[in-house]
């Protein structure tokens, strides 16, 4: 498995930057994380991603933080928003944004994984943020978020780990409106495995 050549849509600025801050401890979230997990399973990519965009999370205790903030600036990156819940930045000349969401929880040791030099978020964390959202979010958003959904749970299913979905689900205290719509998607997803 090469990650170089989950990067090939992005710039090589993107492949530095995903290397670099990961050795901050922070994890990619979001798209770029989703065809991380691809690209280590050999999966296909469901959907096309922006490749301008890469989105981390790290905690607020990070003692690396600042030097995430610090770098990014060497890096040319204009601090748009920072304070305690999250970093964003751009660089308007290579047409790059990169976030970080700064967390103050105390999360649990099993949301973090790497795969091979990257700090990524564990499939089955970003299938609940995501499924936070898609509940949420009508229009195109909640297309292309079940979209990541089904990607997500065939990663989970891949990597054994449905049980461990199960028990994080089971801590969210799901409505039946949100019960609904997790049963369609689990419906949608056995179907499209068939």
């Amino acid at each position: 498995m090469q990650l170089e050549s989950l990067f090939e849509a992005y710039t090589e600025t993107d492949h530095l930057i995903a290397k670099d801050i990961s050795r901050l401890n922070a994890y990619l979230i979001g798209g770029t994380a989703i065809d991380a997990w691809c690209e280590y399973f050999g999966l296909k990519k469901a959907r096309h991603r922006s490749n301008n965009d890469l989105d981390f999370y790290t905690q607020y205790s990070n003692k690396q933080l600042k030097n995430i903030e610090v770098y990014l600036k060497n890096m040319g990156f204009d601090i748009e928003v920072s304070d305690q819940a999250q970093l964003v930045t751009s660089n308007k000349s290579l047409g790059i944004e990169v976030d970080v969401l700064i967390d103050r929880a105390n999360e649990s040791p099993k949301m973090f994984s790497h795969i091979k030099y990257l700090n990524v978020m564990h499939p089955v964390f970003l299938f609940k943020s995501k499924f936070s959202r898609y509940v949420m979010t009508y229009g195109n958003r909640k297309n292309t978020d079940e979209i990541d959904l089904l990607q997500l749970l065939s990663i989970i299913n891949k990597m054994n780990d449905v049980d461990l979905l199960e028990i994080e689900l089971s801590k969210m205290n799901f409505g039946t409106k949100e019960e609904f719509m997790l049963n369609q998607l689990i419906t949608k997803f056995n179907e499209n495995s068939k």
